[in-house]
């Protein structure tokens, strides 16, 4: 079974199709995703994308800060 993150409101609205392969809290207005080729950006609670997926780990914001990994 492969499993995919999304995102739906308290009453059931699908607010993100899942997609992805992984999904943080939301945080300061953007939410950590993972895609299936293990890359991580950031997206905002409608989808778009705020920040290029290009990260191989990515934390959630605190005071307009997050702390991400950069591959080599």
């Amino acid at each position: 079974i492969i499993e995919k993150w999304g995102l739906f409101d308290h009453k059931g609205k699908e607010l993100i199709k899942p997609k992805y392969a992984y999904l943080k809290e939301c945080s300061e207005g953007l939410i950590a995703a993972m895609r299936e080729e293990k890359t991580w950006g950031y997206i905002d609670p409608e989808g778009y994308t705020s920040i290029l997926f290009r990260y191989s780990d990515a934390g959630n914001f605190k005071n307009g800060r997050a702390e991400v990994m950069v591959p080599y």
